[in-house]
């Protein structure tokens, strides 16, 4: 009996397979360690409302802000949510924008498999290497929902050109998944319906346009077979109406905190206007040419001789489709609401822009006449026409292109000489796309705008580093300390006051130990504004029993832990102290040993500070220490110093004051870096008032930079005695 004789199949070599795989692996790596340079969270109010709603994912199994359920964008707190399974803050904020790398490195993925039903291999590994370089990878850097919307919105585009190309069930199928999963990402993916129907309809001109049948019955059987995908989406927006009608709710109250921007009122002039901005820094973003190469395969796809195949003619359809909407959406909102151009809405356009590129460039760069000279002639159009002098006065990091240009500006001599050089080398790149020898162009094209994108992202990145590293100065060296202190597992309440230091100091440093510790979870407001609109609950202070009390009975039950700023000092027991913020242990009923006002979060003063106390002993004598310092200013002393001691009272509005006055001290100046004084205080609670003249800002005496108006570090401390007089 024969032994069978065993054949080995050979292993084909697949170079291009290995060099996507290398030019992932290697792209991930550079942006995951790109990312570790970023410090803190420094969009507000987003990046912490995301990290809250991924905390809420891993402790309570759902999407919740602050206790309150929240479904807007919420695949991405879902897709980062495994960050906060880590042992600290520091360790999730580090997972989750590895997260995000790995988010956005994937829509290079996606645009590789759909560039390889369009172009040879080597162009559609150039189309992925051209999307590893867009400045959209920035958002790694910051917990937002790009990260996640970047790769479904990808993902439903393709799925859109797939159904587009061959309509079938299962690929219309495919459409309505992937759109849900991009609204689920992002509610602006709702943009996804018109571009469809844009898209269908321009990809039935383009069908037609190369016919020789009937037009009409072409069309007419084109239509028939996207009836059921039609349908199902004319079904879906019944039973949303009729979901809202029962619940006799507006429609656009299922869009959540995005309701206002449909039913605010719209300037048509105005939306017109921000639309065809954001186009032309579109235009700009992409590099020009990009808009020229579509122009000229779109002018091929509505040729009578076929020339393109409906793979090709569903991509340039789903292209202008795109490049028309995301402007629209991104200038209705900036017309009503931003009032600035936001990249950040129409970069989602650029994948596509790429395949059309490679495209045009797989063809052998096609060059019609009249197809080249209007592909010239619309994005110089877009250049010339775009005001972007307005628009560098007020550059945001949000619009790549803008905020690297205004840093650029210094170096070209102004803004008009850098917005005529841009114009003059729209044009001649424009130009050169056409007539320069086509071999040239098909390696230098995708090479200059790859190296124009590195220009670009260059300067943002530095900027959001080094603003991370400003931010994080709000933060403690260690910011997990109230983890460190009591764990993660206990449920520890934040009482918000914008004390002395105003909104925007009082907010962000609240909205950083709320980031920084897992056991933060629920903020109490005491009738000051905040930073953010977010969710929190109300506590009243009654200043005239020196007591807090919720709007909610079960709050007092359940409290055990609380974070408070030097504003209120509360009775319990202080566990950690992080200046200015204490973590107490209290009591059922809160009370607050004492009140201050006027008293920045450093401990410096400006001309007047007052403090309440409520849980001094009562007894019938008293004293108070008071400590005056005004160490830095290269020995500078202190000036005059009144202090005023009596009863708490309040006035007809609730505002406290001093009635019976039972100490004073008047101190002129004599050159002393420090003065202490004692005085005789009254019966709790009672008041002490302090009064420096004059306040003086570091930066007006050239001390500093400080801009604040100072008197002094102030420290009041109350002192027990029996005997009146005695120390």
């Amino acid at each position: 009996m024969k032994r069978p004789v065993l054949s080995f199949r050979p292993i084909r070599f697949r170079p291009l397979g290995l060099a996507l795989g290398a030019l992932i692996v290697i792209a991930f790596l550079a942006r995951a360690w790109l990312v570790r340079g970023i410090h803190a969270p420094q969009l507000f109010c987003d990046e912490f409302i995301y990290a809250d709603l991924a905390k809420s994912v891993v402790r309570e199994g759902r999407p919740l802000l602050r206790g309150q359920q929240s479904l807007q964008n919420a695949l991405y707190p879902v897709l980062i949510a495994p960050a906060w399974l880590a042992h600290s803050a520091q360790s999730a904020y580090s997972a989750a924008k590895t997260i995000n790398v790995a988010l956005m490195t994937s829509s290079a993925v996606l645009v590789y498999l759909w560039a390889r039903r369009l172009v040879p291999p080597v162009h559609a590994l150039v189309a992925a290497t051209l999307t590893l370089a867009m400045p959209a990878f920035l958002y790694t850097d910051l917990l937002l929902s790009e990260n996640a919307f970047m790769p479904a919105f990808v993902l439903a585009a393709f799925a859109i050109a797939l159904a587009l190309e061959r309509p079938t069930r299962a690929r219309h199928a495919f459409v309505l998944g992937t759109i849900a999963v991009a609204v689920a990402a992002r509610t602006q993916a709702l943009v996804l319906l018109p571009i469809f129907l844009s898209a269908l309809t321009l990809k039935i001109a383009f069908d037609v346009a190369g016919t020789h049948a009937s037009r009409f019955a072409a069309a007419r059987r084109e239509i028939r077979s996207h009836l059921p995908l039609l349908a199902a989406l004319a079904a879906a927006g019944a039973a949303y109406i009729a979901y809202k009608a029962a619940q006799g709710q507006s429609l656009s109250t299922g869009l959540g905190p995005y309701q206002e921007v449909a039913s605010a009122h719209y300037s048509i002039q105005a939306a017109v206007r921000w639309s065809v901005h954001h186009f032309e820094e579109l235009v700009l973003a992409v590099g020009v040419f990009p808009v020229t190469a579509l122009v000229i395969m779109a002018g091929l796809a509505s040729r009578r001789n076929r020339v393109t195949t409906k793979a090709e003619r569903s991509l340039l359809a789903l292209t202008i489709s795109v490049l028309v909407w995301l402007p629209v959406e991104a200038g209705l909102f900036a017309s009503r609401f931003g009032g600035r151009l936001s990249e950040r809405y129409t970069m989602y356009a650029i994948p596509l822009l790429i395949l059309v590129l490679l495209l045009w460039i797989a063809r052998g760069l096609p060059r019609p006449r009249l197809a080249a000279i209007v592909g010239i002639a619309i994005p110089v159009a877009a250049i010339f026409a775009f005001p972007l002098v307005r628009f560098l006065a007020r550059p945001v990091y949000d619009s790549f292109t803008t905020f690297a240009l205004q840093k650029a500006a210094p170096h070209l001599h102004g803004t008009d000489v850098l917005e005529w050089s841009i114009r003059i080398a729209a044009v001649a790149i424009a130009v050169g796309a056409v007539v320069l020898p086509r071999r040239f162009t098909a390696i230098g094209l995708p090479a200059l705008l790859a190296a124009a994108w590195i220009v670009v992202s260059w300067p943002t990145q530095g900027f959001l580093k080094a603003n991370a590293a400003g931010l994080r100065g709000y933060a403690p060296r260690t910011p997990d300390w109230i983890d460190n202190t009591i764990g993660d597992q206990h449920a520890v309440d934040y009482l918000y006051s914008a004390s002395y230091d105003g909104t925007a100091v009082a907010s962000i440093r609240m909205l950083e130990t709320e980031f920084w510790n897992k056991a933060v979870r629920f903020v109490y407001g005491t009738d000051t504004a905040e930073l953010c609109p977010l969710p929190e609950r109300h506590l009243s202070f009654d200043a005239a029993k020196g007591r807090f009390a919720s709007a909610s009975p079960a709050d007092e039950k359940t409290r055990r832990y609380l974070v408070a700023g030097q504003t209120f000092e509360l009775s319990g027991k202080a566990l950690a102290k992080r200046a200015p913020l204490t973590l107490y242990r209290i009591e059922p009923s809160l009370r607050v040993a004492q009140v201050s006002e006027g008293v920045f979060s450093d401990g410096w003063m400006g001309a007047d500070a007052a403090f309440d106390f409520y849980l001094a002993p009562r007894r019938r004598h008293g004293m108070v220490s008071l400590r005056l310092a005004h160490e830095g200013w290269a020995n500078k002393g202190i000036n005059s110093a009144t202090v005023r001691v009596g009863s708490l009272v309040f006035d007809s509005t609730g505002r406290p004051s001093i009635g019976k006055v039972t100490d004073t001290a008047f101190s002129e100046s004599s050159g002393e870096v420090t003065k202490s004084f004692r005085l005789r205080t009254p019966p709790a609670p009672f008041r002490v008032e302090v009064h420096i003249y004059p306040a003086v800002s570091p930066l007006y005496v050239g001390q500093g930079t400080d801009p604040r108006g100072l008197g002094a570090v102030v420290d009041v401390r109350p002192v027990v005695s029996d005997r009146p007089g005695a120390p």
